[in-house]
């Protein structure tokens, strides 16, 4: 006869615990998947990864990756997001030159390093004949940037660092998007050449313009 714990019974510190490593354990699959995914979509062609890859690498099963992602875009998106958030993150040096440098030297080192052009290349490739991949980097991957870089040009306009009434929208496609055609198309370098004619361009066209110097006081 099998005996069944009565949960109701048990004392409640015991129940805590055992809540509490629940959660431990859960932490630690998720993050075990982000890692295996990442890995994989480093190694591997977009279309050569499966779920059943992930969950191998990562030592959970299957079922324990679709309780938090429906797809392995979703996935892979995520796992990659969770990269660049954590080599790119918001910077707050007190100034918009020195953020923006900031912001861009990691970004262009993490494209050097860590997501090589071939990798960025298959997956916009991917993307083009995949909506459910398509969308999942989009607001997984490119908003996060966005919203990162978006923070980074409202506290400069502030500051009175930029023009007020500068469309964000349309200077954050330019600084991005010359990224991703200087990564793409052009095939150039992302080094500290390439960051700071894009600031300087940034500053020469956006720059809000400078209060003009005191005049002397006449002389009494």
């Amino acid at each position: 006869m099998s005996v069944t714990e009565d949960h109701s019974t048990r004392p409640q510190a015991q129940t805590e615990a055992s809540g509490f490593s629940s959660s431990r354990r859960s932490k630690r699959a998720h993050e075990a998947i982000l890692n295996a995914a990442a890995e994989l979509f480093l190694e591997r062609p977009y279309s050569d990864v499966c779920i059943e890859a992930i969950a191998a690498r990562a030592g959970v099963g299957k079922q324990t990756i679709y309780r938090w992602w429906n797809s392995k875009a979703a996935v892979l998106m995520e796992a990659c997001a969770a990269i660049v958030a954590r080599e790119v993150p918001l910077p707050d040096k007190g100034s918009f030159v020195e953020d923006l440098r900031d912001y861009l030297s990691h970004l262009c080192s993490f494209f050097n390093s860590q997501l090589p052009r071939p990798v960025i290349a298959g997956l916009l490739a991917e993307a083009q004949c995949n909506a459910e991949l398509a969308r999942a980097f989009h607001e997984r991957l490119l908003m996060q940037r966005r919203v990162v870089l978006h923070t980074i040009l409202q506290r400069a306009v502030g500051r009175g660092e930029l023009r007020p009434g500068l469309d964000l929208d349309v200077l954050m496609d330019m600084i991005h998007g010359a990224l991703w055609y200087r990564t793409l198309i052009l095939k150039a370098p992302l080094d500290e050449g390439f960051v700071q004619g894009l600031i300087a361009q940034v500053m020469a066209g956006c720059a809000a313009p400078k209060p003009p110097p005191d005049k002397p006081l006449p002389p009494a």
